[in-house]
């Protein structure tokens, strides 16, 4: 140790003066090279100055500007080539379907893969999304998944794959919107397929997507959704059976506006004076959705009228007419009771008001606020009727015990529209025997 430390004192004497440029000779190694670099003063792992695009040898302890070292890096790229094909790969992001819905595969045959990746539950989703257009990420939660957090990974899975669109807009204090999801293409194309039709255009179905997403509607649209929506997820906290299976319990019909109108599209609506009318002719009624109840074996259809406040309540009340058409001449004809669902306490006040100067009506109307808060929602003690029975006192119910209430038959008509239905049949000479 003494001789070493001696050697480099003779070195330092021997050196340029302090703030000088060290000389370089031909064949001296490097400054800052170790003394064990090898017989031809190499470190391993150094580059040599006929491989530095740069031409000069530079060690790490070497020190320099970040123009220099930025402009090194980029030698050194071009130097070395194009990533290697495992590396590319790892960041080359996730191929979602292209515009004819196939995610891949061969030209002329649908995307296997695609196919294979969606469960029952994907395409019972897609079922829901098709029928009802457009549903937020707590509603698909609600109504398919029980978790939020669940549902928000399969949805994100599903949008790579293409079957599903999302969009939302910023909200006005900061933050955004849910997501509001509605069929991709994809998803478009495999649903037409279930029904042995051809599909739509890329253009067509995008001309779709953007009138839906620009549509003043909107709101009213995710307001009919959600009140279906929270009578799912009362079922489904309740322990009772999924929507849209008759044999159980809770929300066991749920049918959209145009399913409804095309229902009765082809039932032949009787006219005032004897006889029925041809599919269609005497149709006036548009109701927002048409569900059916079932707890306890009891069982309650109604068709959904959702109030979000633009329209005068005499115009809402005249909806009333459309369904029972005059002197109730249709109203027999209908399977369910008509439930209004407004946005405040006040406007429901208006409304029975305006219900009470109508004609009297054998067509059981009930009103509820959405601002009471209840937990069960819809399936709460919510409900009030507006033309109760003769010497009836009711107060604030439940669906079910409005079913009670009024009196309903094993489908969840109402009994005294079947009763009415079934003195019309027998005196027009209809009647089954």
């Amino acid at each position: 140790m003494a001789a070493e430390r001696a050697r480099r004192a003779d070195g330092a004497a021997d050196g340029p003066a302090f703030g000088a440029a060290p000389v370089r000779r031909t064949g001296d190694a490097a400054p800052n090279a170790p003394e064990d670099a090898g017989h031809n003063g190499k470190v391993p792992g150094q580059r040599s100055a006929a491989a530095d695009p740069g031409g000069v040898t530079r060690s790490r302890h070497t020190r320099y500007s970040r123009g220099q070292r930025d402009s090194e890096k980029r030698s050194s790229s071009d130097v070395a080539g194009p990533r290697s094909a495992r590396t590319a790969s790892r960041a080359r992001p996730r191929a979602r379907a292209g515009p004819d819905g196939r995610a891949g595969g061969r030209a002329g045959e649908p995307a296997g893969a695609l196919l294979a990746r969606l469960t029952e539950r994907d395409r019972a989703l897609l079922a829901l999304l098709e029928t009802h257009r457009v549903l937020t990420t707590d509603q698909i939660a609600a109504l398919e998944f029980g978790s939020l957090r669940r549902a928000q990974h399969r949805m994100a899975e599903l949008y790579e794959l293409g079957v599903v669109w999302r969009f939302r807009y910023p909200l006005l204090g900061g933050g955004s919107q849910p997501w509001r999801y509605t069929l991709g293409y994809a998803g478009a194309r495999m649903m037409t397929a279930t029904r042995g039709e051809d599909p739509p255009s890329p253009r067509t179905h995008q001309t779709r997507l953007e009138r839906l997403a620009a549509s003043p509607k909107l709101g009213h649209l995710l307001g009919v959704n959600d009140f279906f929506t929270q009578l799912a997820s009362h079922a489904r906290r309740a322990a009772l059976r999924a929507p849209n299976t008759w044999r159980g319990e809770g929300l066991c019909r749920w049918l959209s506006e145009q399913q409804v109108c095309t229902h009765y599209e082809k039932t032949f609506l009787r006219n005032p004076h004897g006889g029925f009318n041809q599919p269609g002719s005497g149709l006036r009624m548009r109701p927002d959705g048409y569900g059916c109840w079932r707890a306890r074996g009891i069982a309650l259809a109604f068709y959904l009228e959702y109030d979000t406040g633009t329209e005068p309540l005499s115009r809402v009340a005249e909806k009333i007419e459309r369904y029972v058409g005059r002197d109730d001449a249709e109203a027999e004809l209908l399977e369910g009771v008509i439930l209004f669902s407004l946005h405040s306490t006040r406007r429901e006040q208006g409304l029975r008001a305006e219900l009470a100067r109508l004609p009297p009506t054998i067509m059981p109307i009930a009103t509820t606020a959405r601002d009471y808060g209840d937990p069960a929602g819809p399936a709460g003690p919510v409900w009030l009727l507006a033309n109760p029975p003769p010497g009836v006192h009711v107060e604030r119910c439940t669906l079910l015990q409005l079913a009670r209430v009024i009196g309903t038959e094993p489908s969840g008509k109402p009994t005294v529209l079947e009763r009415r239905h079934q003195q019309t049949l027998e005196r027009l000479g209809l009647a089954n025997p």
